[in-house]
């Protein structure tokens, strides 16, 4: 393993409308798997039809031993007897089958699609380019959590580690950050970085009464158990401009547009 497990990236997002809790900015209700972590903002910000409608992804749901292991494990958690005393129940894991990492969130209604899908399609030989042409892969190990302890956690996520260095994939994802802020479909805002990475639980999906506030998860345990697991290495295997909360028939994101990583070469679960 690298001594680095995580990719951090030049962000350009709008700081208004951020669905927030704590330090992340949530892509979906109970859905998402990847968040976008943003230090030191802990507001939350609704404004109705100013919210995120779409997002680039890039799919990892499309690995079925991926999707299996992390069943296997959810199901491993939810069978132990502490699991209620410890703040964890079936609604605050991440639905394996929306898997992903996340480039950029986005607002975009009507013609302002057209749009995105007309961008994606501009840059894919940009962006082929600055991969050179290979797959990309990742590995994921381990467990982590932003605040560092595990008795009180929100979000619980694996590290990712980019195989063979970060180098292409972030300069992919400066490619399709800046050709959507230069067409005014997300704006600059070099305050926020990226971070990818996969969650697996979150409180913060937890199903509550309204305005029962949110409890954290005592994860110590998990992480005695699980926090050297070697979750897989998988390759990237497209970009898709997704559509938020709503799904194909394999449980993943609607996909409006997407870039072949050069699938011939890809080597699939």
């Amino acid at each position: 393993m690298a001594s680095s497990i995580a990719v951090s990236v030049p962000l350009k997002l709008r700081t208004d409308d951020k669905h927030t809790d704590g330090n992340e900015l949530r892509e979906g209700s109970g859905s998402s798997g990847i968040q976008l972590h943003f230090p030191n903002n802990n507001k939350l910000l609704k404004r109705g039809n100013n919210r995120f409608t779409h997002f680039i992804s890039l799919p990892l749901a499309l690995h079925p031993s991926l999707v299996d292991k992390l069943i296997n494990f959810q199901n491993s958690i939810l069978g132990r007897n502490d699991a209620t005393g410890l703040g964890i129940d079936a609604s605050i894991f991440t639905k394996p089958q929306t898997l992903h990492l996340t480039v950029l969130m986005l607002r975009l209604r009507d013609e302002r699609l057209d749009a995105a899908v007309r961008i994606f399609q501009e840059i894919e030989a940009e962006v082929m380019d600055a991969l050179g042409g290979q797959p990309v892969s990742i590995k994921l190990k381990g467990l982590a959590s932003f605040s560092g302890s595990f008795d009180k956690v929100d979000v619980l996520y694996a590290p990712v580690e980019v195989v063979g260095g970060n180098g292409r994939l972030l300069r992919a994802c400066e490619i399709i950050t800046d050709a959507f802020t230069q067409r005014g479909l997300a704006e600059d805002n070099p305050e926020y970085a990226l971070k990818f990475h996969v969650t697996v639980m979150n409180s913060n999906y937890r199903k509550r009464p309204y305005g029962t506030p949110q409890s954290t998860l005592d994860a110590r345990r998990i992480v005695d158990n699980y926090g050297s697991e070697a979750w897989g290495e998988c390759a990237i295997p497209e970009i898709h401009l997704s559509k938020r909360n709503v799904f194909d028939e394999n449980g993943y994101f609607k996909c409006c547009a997407s870039i072949p990583l050069n699938p011939r070469n890809m080597q699939m679960d």
